[in-house]
């Protein structure tokens, strides 16, 4: 193959429609040495079948690909310690438990704290929950003036209130005692007097007063953590073993 073809591949491989005259004249050949390298080519192998570019929405499905991995050798141990997570703690003499621990720590108090932080968004979407903004009428109204009144009492600020469809129940989230939600179920609402709805209520009030989420959330994160902390010291001795099988 000369400089010749490899231009002409070229050539084709930006347009294989275009014309033995076309190539001819960009290569300053005749159109017979242009059929001739084209059929040379054909029946040595060297072109094997001609395509189109089709622009991005021409087709209605995507190209999808699947790929695979052959790990080979003593590669096998380094690549399953990456995919494990475990490699970045790896030393000479084994596991650095220190900064495993670091990161376990990092990786499961982060998560917890923002579930913390996206609480009441998170509670508003899953129960379907109306904040009352404006109250609709009399039920509504006892509630926010309710809650106002135990809010004040317990030095928090005003939390929000919601109402949601379902059976007896409540619930109080939020990530601060001055950003918080208190929310009532219709059951509840129906099924008791305003004597048990309102004690239902103090109940939660006192668990925004008293910083109950925040302590959950600690003991949430330090739950996290010894999950990631020991599934990784799990994966790095299973892949020892697999490793000398």
């Amino acid at each position: 193959m000369d400089d010749t073809d490899r231009q002409l591949l070229a050539l084709l491989r930006d347009n294989a429609r275009a014309s033995v005259a076309s190539l001819a004249k960009v290569l300053r050949v005749s159109r017979g040495t242009v059929q001739n390298r084209l059929q040379r080519l054909s029946a040595d192998g060297t072109i094997v079948g001609y395509t189109v570019r089709l622009k991005p929405d021409a087709e209605p499905s995507h190209i999808r690909a699947w790929m695979g991995v052959l790990v080979e050798g003593n590669q096998t141990r380094a690549v399953t310690a990456s995919l494990l997570g475990v490699n970045r703690f790896l030393t000479a003499n084994g596991l650095n438990l220190g900064m495993l621990l670091v990161f376990a720590a990092l990786m499961g108090f982060g998560g917890a704290f923002i579930s913390l932080l996206i609480s009441k968004p998170i509670a508003k979407w899953s129960t379907g929950a109306r904040v009352i903004a404006q109250p609709a009428n009399a039920t509504e109204r006892w509630l926010v003036d309710t809650v106002a009144a135990q809010a004040q009492r317990a030095g928090i600020g005003m939390p929000e209130v919601a109402v949601y469809e379902g059976a007896p129940n409540a619930f109080a989230t939020g990530a601060t005692k001055n950003s918080s939600l208190v929310a009532v179920s219709t059951g509840l609402l129906q099924s008791m007097t305003q004597e048990e709805v309102e004690a239902v209520l103090a109940h939660e009030v006192a668990h925004i007063a008293n910083g109950d989420m925040v302590t959950l959330t600690l003991i949430q994160g330090v739950v996290n953590t010894f999950v990631v902390f020991f599934a990784r010291v799990v994966g790095f001795f299973v892949d020892k073993v697999l490793f000398r099988k």
